[in-house]
């Protein structure tokens, strides 16, 4: 992403900065955040949804030719075939990026194109998992698994305990979303980043411990 000075969360700050072309940030994390606020400000700010722009309009209105314009020395409609080869979109084809399976596929073509093939598993050099959270942190978020055993559900309403999981779940969602910004705001293997994780588990066990308890008390 060029640098415009923009106050992004993540961003390096300017006497940090290896380069002046292009924003650079504390982690990855927060450059795939800044790509999807990106893609989402050029659909709901400028109605642009579709890879390239319309017939007899400004070629600005493509999401490809904005994002990756030619006048940056860029090979845009080489881009644009590209990100159709590997997600299957048409050109031409609407797309909504706060849909996440529409929006995933998109984010991971366009880091392809962008950075080349890396080590992790998706063949990127941002793993999947990056991508989600990243993703989640503007606003666009991957829907939950589906249980694949319908006798958990039945499980989780009996004995009258539908209540407390759904406590515990809201405060389980609240440690994993702290944990995960731990994890990606320190280093592994610092001081700091053990001491995070030593109290992250702690809280796990205390949550745990506070139910077990709540249920043992309803069930007296």
């Amino acid at each position: 992403m060029k640098v415009k000075r923009d106050p992004w969360q993540g961003r390096v700050p300017d006497y940090m900065l290896t380069q002046r072309a292009y924003e650079e940030f504390t982690h990855m994390v927060w450059g795939v955040r800044a790509m999807m606020v990106t893609l989402i400000t050029y659909q709901d700010k400028y109605g642009i949804r579709t890879l390239r722009a319309p017939p007899n309009v400004d070629p600005q209105l493509g999401i490809i030719p904005r994002f990756a314009p030619e006048k940056d020395n860029n090979d845009t409609e080489r881009y644009i075939y590209d990100v159709c080869l590997w997600t299957g979109f048409k050109e031409n084809q609407v797309l909504n990026v706060h849909n996440f399976h529409e929006a995933f596929p998109l984010m991971k073509a366009m880091i392809l194109k962008e950075l080349g093939v890396g080590p992790h598993k998706n063949g990127l050099w941002v793993d999947d998992e990056t991508i989600i959270e990243g993703m989640r942190r503007a606003g666009v978020v991957a829907p939950p698994a589906k249980l694949r055993d319908s006798q958990t559900i039945q499980t989780a309403s009996m004995a009258g305990i539908g209540g407390s999981v759904i406590g515990t779940t809201a405060m389980v969602d609240y440690v994993k979303d702290a944990a995960n910004d731990f994890k990606y705001g320190f280093e592994p293997g610092t001081v700091i980043y053990m001491i995070g994780s030593l109290l992250v588990i702690a809280c796990c066990v205390y949550i745990g411990w506070r139910k077990y308890r709540q249920l043992q008390i309803e069930n007296a």
